[in-house]
């Protein structure tokens, strides 16, 4: 049985934005809010991971409380914003970020592992978002998770590692 969530997630992932702007449209910000997978999943994590920025960006501006959604843990504690760093998606990345507070505590946001979103990112070859993060300063720049292995670890360990190594300078 297809439930409201299941099928507004699928129209989100078909559509060019436009029409799924108009589909969602129509549903009050609250019952989009109450909206969420079996993973504890909102819209906006199903619109990250396809990579829609019309529908990322129409469901953050259509919100009182954008910080609210894009910080908004699943089952995992994972957060859009960590999904944005392991889909490679800068662009998106940066939007998620400009519509959160500049007082906004990054190095809080960690998944059920204590990964932080720069674990994510270096983990995934995320290049262009550890620089982000790295560049403005927005978290310390090597945080354990429950392994207490730090991002560079992650990202030395992973297929990405001599890249990083070579091209992560770390202040």
């Amino acid at each position: 049985m297809v439930n409201e969530f299941d099928r507004l997630a699928v129209f989100v992932c078909d559509s060019d934005g436009g029409s799924a702007e108009k589909h969602l449209s129509k549903l009050k910000d609250s019952e989009l809010v109450g909206l969420k997978n079996v993973l504890g999943q909102n819209l906006l994590f199903i619109a990250v991971g396809a990579d829609k920025v019309k529908i990322i960006e129409y469901l953050l501006s259509n919100n009182n409380d954008p910080k609210s959604k894009i910080l908004a843990p699943d089952k995992s504690k994972v957060t859009p914003l960590h999904l944005a760093a392991e889909h490679k998606s800068a662009k998106v990345f940066r939007i998620l970020l400009s519509h959160l507070p500049a007082d906004t505590n990054l190095h809080e946001v960690v998944d059920c592992h204590k990964r932080s979103i720069l674990h994510y990112a270096a983990q995934n070859g995320s290049f262009e978002v550890c620089q982000i993060i790295v560049s403005e300063e927005m978290m310390p720049i090597d945080p354990r998770d429950e392994l207490n292995q730090t991002p560079l670890m992650y990202a030395a360990s992973s297929n990405f590692g001599k890249y990083y190594c070579k091209k992560f300078q770390f202040k």
